[in-house]
């Protein structure tokens, strides 16, 4: 009789934890904004880090069980740009889905830097070396 009552009272303690938590869950992708490519080991938080994953190998990730409520989203990488949306709505039951393009500072001035032949193809009358 005391293994039922010890048995019944785990089951009690790991009730809201189990497969009939009434929460929601957010799932997505992370990938780089300029060429696409996945982003893996990106860190994604829900809260004030409450709830958080890293990405897999394809920039997939997957937070279950957030509880109902209003939270801060955000995620970061190395030496990208944080995505933040500071205030978001889950409710009981529900996954939201979110494709998220990370900007790398470092790549983006990169692809902004003009070549030497680019540099000829401009003209400016006050130019010594024209």
């Amino acid at each position: 009789m005391d293994r039922i009552i010890f048995i019944f009272g785990l089951f009690m303690f790991l009730e809201p934890f189990g497969p009939h938590h009434e929460g929601g869950s957010v799932c997505g992708r992370v990938y780089d904004a300029i060429d696409g490519t996945a982003i893996a080991g990106a860190l994604v938080v829900v809260g004030e880090d409450q709830f958080g994953a890293l990405s897999d190998e394809h920039g997939e990730f997957s937070i279950p069980r957030v509880p109902p409520g209003e939270y801060l989203f955000r995620v970061e990488y190395k030496s990208y740009t944080p995505w933040i949306l500071h205030q978001f709505t889950l409710k009981r039951d529900t996954v939201i889905l979110l494709d998220i393009a990370l900007m790398n500072p470092r790549k983006l001035l990169h692809q902004c830097t003009p070549s030497s032949e680019q540099r000829r193809l401009f003209y400016h009358p006050d130019d010594p070396a024209r």
